[in-house]
């Protein structure tokens, strides 16, 4: 029944969202508030200043937040979260999502990660029907997922993820990994004789790469090994978060 619940939990989540929506569309007062605390939101990013674009962004979200509270179907919406706890909620803490954890070895209380190994298969060039078809939850949860070369796309909702291609026999020249999250940690463990090149967008978060660390407010973080274009081997990552953090790890 748990395990269930688990299943469905983000079609709760997106009724509860369209109930909210709805009331404020459907009411002058709370779409003013609403759309002027997401104009701030929206204008945030553009501001260089850092310590204006924050303040601003919090504004944003304060006045967006009053819109929504004044609703009623944000009760709907706290019965939710009363249910998400108990349904997460384990002896090891909470496994749907990991907010305040500090840098660790990948390899260290994996029981707090969803941990995911990428294999490489060649691709079947002469077959023209769908490949594979698979449940988004199934996908996240899998401790291996098989790609194709050239085409890796990982999409995450939350939480704590680790994609490993330490042991993934990569093919020749580029291969590019797409990762796209709305928040939470990704951890990308990557073999030390390969060219890295590192593309990571968020609106909030930062970039934890050879033990610095990278603050990023509505920014674009680049880097790539001064060996990149000469290695026989390549993974060009381009990460795109909107809450969270990226770490890159080197082994």
């Amino acid at each position: 029944m748990k395990e269930k619940l688990k299943h469905r939990i983000f079609i709760v989540l997106a009724i509860g969202i369209i109930l909210i929506l709805s009331e404020i569309l459907f009411n002058l007062v709370y779409g003013i508030l609403f759309g002027a605390g997401v104009l701030l939101l929206l204008g945030s990013l553009f501001i260089k200043h850092l310590t204006t674009a924050r303040i601003v962004a919090i504004l944003g979200v304060v006045i967006s937040g009053m819109a929504i509270f004044m609703t009623k179907s944000i009760w709907f919406f706290l019965v939710f979260i009363v249910v998400l706890y108990f349904l997460y909620n384990t002896d090891v803490g909470f496994e749907f999502a990991h907010f305040n954890e500090q840098t660790i070895h990948p390899f260290k209380d994996q029981i707090n990660n969803s941990y995911q190994a990428v294999q490489i298969i060649q691709p079947q060039s002469n077959q023209r029907s769908r490949l594979s078809q698979r449940n988004m939850m199934e996908y996240e949860n899998s401790e291996q997922t098989d790609f194709e070369l050239h085409d890796i796309n990982l999409i995450y909702f939350g939480g704590n993820n680790i994609v490993d291609f330490g042991n993934t026999m990569l093919p020749d020249k580029e291969t590019v990994v797409v990762i796209q999250k709305l928040y939470g940690r990704i951890r990308v463990i990557v073999p030390i004789e390969v060219g890295i090149s590192i593309n990571v967008s968020a609106i909030s978060g930062k970039v934890i790469f050879e033990q610095e660390t990278y603050p990023l407010t509505g920014e674009n973080f680049q880097w790539m090994s001064p060996d990149y274009l000469e290695s026989p081997r390549q993974l060009r990552f381009v990460i795109s978060v909107a809450f969270g953090d990226v770490e890159v790890i080197v082994l």
